[in-house]
């Protein structure tokens, strides 16, 4: 589960659609990512299925918001969203919508204490969404890795 399925994915418009497999769709299809990974799993191909009309990335005057338009819940974790490195990642129900990303927030965290606790290097223009499970404490998966279906956001810092 581990294993990264497809190429980086530049977007440059303010919004991106990531979805299963929509006809005539524009944005990410995850249904087209997955053709170069045949040999997975029937967890992750299960997951992968009930993304649906997925979610939209918009870029917005206060930050990036998640639209969650799936058939199940999202769960979404970055530096903005809770300043502890190792934070349990915040659900977004169906047909909701977060702010997972405050570019004025990051400028002004002193994120260096608690980086020292984390298991790795940090991205502080990232965001990790896995689509229906959770991870870390109070969640029987520790890392988003063990999620059947995730993604991670790699944002440009501000120029």
């Amino acid at each position: 589960m581990t294993k990264r399925v497809g190429r980086q994915f530049p977007v440059e418009k303010p919004f991106i659609n990531i979805f299963w497999d929509v006809p005539y769709g524009e944005g990410l299809s995850v249904k087209e990512l997955s053709h170069c990974c045949n040999s997975c799993s029937e967890e992750v191909s299960r997951a992968r299925r009930k993304i649906g009309l997925g979610i939209t990335l918009s870029r917005e005057e206060n930050g990036i918001w998640v639209y969650n338009r799936s058939s199940i819940p999202i769960f979404v974790n970055s530096l903005t969203l809770d300043s502890n490195i190792d934070s349990v990642p915040t659900r977004v129900p169906i047909e909701h919508c977060l702010c997972v990303f405050d570019p004025i927030k990051v400028a002004d965290m002193d994120y260096t204490c608690n980086i020292g606790n984390s298991k790795g290097p940090i991205d502080t223009n990232s965001v990790t969404i896995s689509f229906g499970k959770g991870w870390g404490s109070g969640y029987s998966r520790m890392e988003i890795s063990s999620c059947p279906c995730w993604i991670e956001i790699l944002l440009a810092p501000c120029r």
